[in-house]
């Protein structure tokens, strides 16, 4: 009865009619689109970086985005697949140890530990942080694409991180055991040892500069090729990692004995004006969004008017903090900011995305962003400290909250 009194209800308005004809033949997000705000969007902007990467880069069926985003922002095309290689290792590693810690607190837990089960749920995941990026680049160097070009686990990684995954796991179950059977610390870091082979690896690269002139480098290691071009490229410590959420810190989550992942906390205006100046004076930034919101290539509120086709809100239903809160919002995915375009006032009102989707998707590859889009969906933007006031630099030298594994501000893939 209460069915047929809701559904009564809804055929009295004819709009619900048109409504479910519209988005039961059709993509309901697509069904909501305002025309309006769409044609709207010029994709020009004032300010633009000379030197944007082309083509698009494309990171497939994997969750890469944090890898192509970094990167990018280096304005080189350097092997993604490499650093992927060495974050399977060092992460597989990394698991491995924690579990390690975990038995050392608890020789007796098993998968129902909360720490232990999480650890277990997705072993190998693709996604990472700005910090995991700059850890591995500052341990394994980087490649040029060609030395170290794409594969078929690189680019649709499921199935690879399926059967690793399901090892690691098999090693999990052998560390648990041998740990409930009282076995020392000691062994057990044997035991991870033959589980793990250390990377060596040189290469030589050949290539034509500007001037058509053949050049050589190598053999030479990765680490030694990096230290070589860091000095224009540098992806360490002169970048900080400025977000919407908390003065915080957790593991890297990818490699053991890393730096900690600090988030320095500021207001969403504070990200908006840095990021600003960034790209103002021809220097890129790694950006951390949320990208449930979008059509088209096209990030913009008034993209989308749900309230008029059902009749209520959705992912604007709640505020940001709730929606970080509750579950219904997180940073999933890195982008490179590129360009900006100014208000009148000299205020950031939208921005140029270089993605890693390919080109095909959005202006051959590249999105466009409103500032007010970002205020809702933007979490963390990763910045040369040259742009940032001193006072804001100093929050770095405070305490952080640490932060547990399963928290919202976690990875990006």
């Amino acid at each position: 009865e209460k069915l047929q009194a809701l559904r009564s209800e809804f055929l009295r308005d004819e709009k619900n009619i048109l409504a479910q004809n519209i988005v039961s033949t059709s993509n309901p997000q697509s069904a909501c689109m305002n025309r309006g705000a769409y044609e709207l969007n010029s994709g020009v902007f004032s300010h633009k970086l000379s030197d944007e990467g082309k083509p698009v880069c494309n990171q497939r069926a994997s969750g890469r985005c944090w890898l192509f985003a970094a990167l990018n922002a280096m304005r080189f095309e350097f092997s993604q697949s490499y650093l992927f290689f060495c974050d399977k290792i060092e992460r597989a590693n990394f698991f491995l140890h924690k579990i390690l810690e975990v038995m050392e607190k608890n020789p007796d837990a098993d998968p129902s530990d909360r720490l232990l089960g999480y650890l277990l749920t997705d072993p190998l995941q693709d996604g990472g942080q700005w910090g995991m990026v700059a850890g591995l680049v500052e341990k394994y160097g980087v490649l040029p694409k060609k030395c170290f070009p794409e594969s078929f686990s690189s680019e649709s990684s499921y199935r690879m991180n399926n059967m690793l995954s399901s090892k690691l796991r098999q090693f999990c179950r052998n560390l648990v055991n041998m740990s409930q059977k009282g076995t020392s610390k000691e062994d057990m870091l044997l035991e991870i040892e033959v589980y793990m082979e250390p990377i060596y690896r040189t290469f030589v690269w050949e290539y034509y500069d500007k001037s058509k002139a053949y050049k050589k480098i190598g053999p030479i290691s990765p680490l030694d090729f990096y230290q070589s071009i860091s000095s224009p490229y540098g992806i360490g410590s002169e970048a900080g990692a400025f977000c919407w959420q908390g003065l915080r810190c957790g593991a890297p989550w990818n490699a053991c004995g890393g730096s900690p992942i600090i988030y320095n906390n500021q207001s969403i205006e504070t990200l908006l004006s840095i990021s600003a100046e960034s790209i103002k004076d021809g220097s890129a930034v790694w950006c951390g969004l949320d990208m449930t919101m979008f059509q088209e290539g096209i990030m913009d509120l008034k993209l989308f008017d749900h309230e008029l086709t059902f009749g209520t809100q959705f992912a604007l239903g709640m505020g940001k903090a709730d929606r970080l809160r509750y579950r219904d919002s997180a940073m999933g995915h890195a982008v490179t900011l590129t360009g900006v375009s100014l208000s009148e006032e000299g205020a950031p009102s939208k921005w140029r995305i270089e993605n890693s989707w390919g080109k095909d998707f959005g202006q051959e590859g590249y999105l466009s962003m409103t500032s007010d889009w970002f205020r809702e969906f933007g979490f963390e933007i990763v910045v040369k400290k040259d742009y940032v006031p001193q006072e804001i630099i100093d929050v770095f030298k405070m305490e952080p909250i640490v932060l547990p594994a399963w928290d919202p501000m976690g990875v990006l893939a």
